[in-house]
């Protein structure tokens, strides 16, 4: 390479440097958004929702939650993917954005993103109406075995992690479930309160109200140990099924946002969680509070990439 050649690159490189050091520090100058790739309603929106209302307290503009739900979020993942990288659009994201591609749904994956971090993780349940004839998941399992295919339980979309934590049940247990996708986590709860079907594998998070108010019932969750909050509510590991999944929420923007600007979100993100208001609409919703910083999460969605994988083709999913 001539000298000159080199000192017009180290130039070039030196001025895109700055400007984005410039940019970072004068950011945020407008608002910003925060994408839902779901419906309201559900547990990622709750969520959006509690980070904005305390983002908005700790930056000098306001944090604006926007919906875009459809096709298991790829949607929504897909305009965060393609948003201007400037940090001014952070998109919520969730297992889907690890899923779907092993489904053919969608095109975006992880690796067209840059991750600021994550914020929380709670284990699939499965919930039924309380005046259901199922008091416990082994009468739940033993009527699906009867009734192979007849049995109708909702998920929060074709390929979504509701869906998968169902699957890996009919895996597990030797089951052969009716899924019914609907449009969210909200739409589902509805589907379920109407009676339009048998039950619903979702976070316990999600329907923690309804449970509490003696309108639906757990049977079971997918975790190590009991969840919090449900401490009544036994694992599938303590009923013989070694069935572990979780659901989980995390900040993205697009890949060629500035680390300046990523690193000003991350601060932004573990400010929110120290947030006392912030912990107590969690705490309220039995919502699981945990706090990654940008390596971290980025760690976490490679190994989770690996795992999906390697499971969803086994699960041998359908809609």
């Amino acid at each position: 390479m001539k000298p000159s050649s080199f000192v017009r690159l180290a130039a070039s490189a030196f001025f895109v440097f700055t400007a984005s050091l410039a940019s970072a520090q004068d950011f945020p100058n407008k608002p910003i958004e925060l994408l839902v790739a779901f419906p309201a309603g559900g547990g990622s929106d709750a969520l959006a929702r509690g980070i904005a209302d305390s983002a908005s307290r700790q930056m000098p503009q306001p944090m604006i939650v926007v919906n875009k739900p459809g096709a298991a979020g790829t949607i929504g993942f897909a305009e965060g993917a393609s948003a201007k990288p400037d940090g001014y659009k952070i998109t919520v994201v969730s297992p889907e954005l690890l899923i779907t591609p092993y489904l053919g749904i969608g095109k975006v994956t992880y690796q067209d993103f840059k991750p600021v971090g994550r914020f929380n993780e709670d284990p699939c349940t499965v919930a039924v109406q309380v005046n259901s004839p199922f008091k416990t998941i082994e009468a739940f399992i033993q009527h699906v075995k009867a009734n192979p295919g007849k049995v109708n339980v909702a998920n929060s979309g074709a390929g979504s992690i509701n869906h998968v934590c169902a699957a890996a049940l009919e895996d597990k247990a030797g089951l052969k479930i009716n899924h019914i996708p609907y449009l969210g986590s909200g739409p589902m709860i509805n589907a379920l309160l109407g009676d339009q079907v048998d039950a619903a594998v979702i976070s316990p998070a999600e329907v923690s109200s309804f449970v509490k108010a003696g309108k639906m019932r757990l049977l079971a969750v997918m975790s190590k140990e009991r969840a919090k909050g449900f401490e009544d509510v036994p694992t599938f590991r303590e009923r013989n099924i070694d069935l572990v999944m979780s659901t989980w929420r995390g900040l993205v923007v697009p890949k060629a946002t500035p680390d300046a600007i990523v690193a000003k979100l991350g601060e932004v993100l573990a400010k929110v969680n120290a947030d006392p208001a912030y912990q107590q609409i969690l705490e309220r919703q039995n919502l699981g509070r945990i706090l990654e910083n940008r390596e971290q999460f980025a760690a976490f969605l490679k190994q989770g990439d690996e795992q999906y994988k390697r499971i969803v083709p086994m699960l041998q999913m359908t809609k």
